[in-house]
């Protein structure tokens, strides 16, 4: 109707004057830019003991990151060292003591307490959230890493050197009516089903 184009072309002029100075931005990759990779630390005594007590057979993961496809995506990233530092993660592990991660998962067992793979061992709370228009019927395995409060994998790790930070629902509306302007714009979606 004619009152639902003039309220859509309103709507349209006001994004457009919130968004004409500029176009959004995705903090998450902006900070790539100037990342610097972490440096490589020798392995810990600690660490050495536990690689030698870890059975490879019980662990066997496959990463559903396309190496070739991300190296190509990257190519022409300006700052290599950051992005050398996470394809050799990916394809390497991320840290010198777990070198064999490749073939090697970051889950396994199950395991009993009383009768732990190695003498350092954590256990934290597991759960299945079914998965969305599936079917068969799928589920989504959930690892608790902040249970136990205070003594959990999360609470090791430091927040101000591995921080995470997520986009928000209000950026993405902003992504959105930026798009809708900008005929050049693209806006991305992806879901996975694994």
């Amino acid at each position: 109707t004619v009152s639902d184009q003039g309220t859509h072309t309103a709507q349209f002029n006001l994004s457009h004057r919130i968004t004409a100075f500029s176009p959004p931005v995705l903090q998450s990759v902006n900070e790539t830019l100037q990342t610097i990779p972490p440096p490589e630390i020798p392995m810990t005594d600690i660490e050495m003991r536990l690689l030698t007590q870890l059975n490879p057979q019980h662990f066997n993961v496959q990463s559903p990151i396309n190496l070739k496809a991300l190296r190509i995506l990257t190519d022409t990233h300006p700052n290599r060292p950051f992005i050398e530092y996470i394809i050799k993660g990916i394809r390497h592990a991320f840290a010198s003591y777990i070198a064999n991660k490749l073939k090697n998962s970051c889950m396994c067992g199950p395991f009993h307490e009383d009768n732990p793979p190695c003498d350092f061992f954590q256990t934290n709370l597991c759960g299945l959230v079914e998965k969305k228009h599936t079917n068969p019927t799928a589920y989504h395995i959930i690892s608790h890493l902040s249970s136990p409060p205070d003594n959990s994998i999360n609470d090791r790790i430091d927040k101000l050197e591995f921080g995470t930070k997520y986009e928000n629902v209000n950026h993405v509306i902003t992504l959105v009516k930026w798009q809708k302007i900008s005929p050049e714009a693209r806006l991305p979606k992806a879901r996975t089903l694994s």
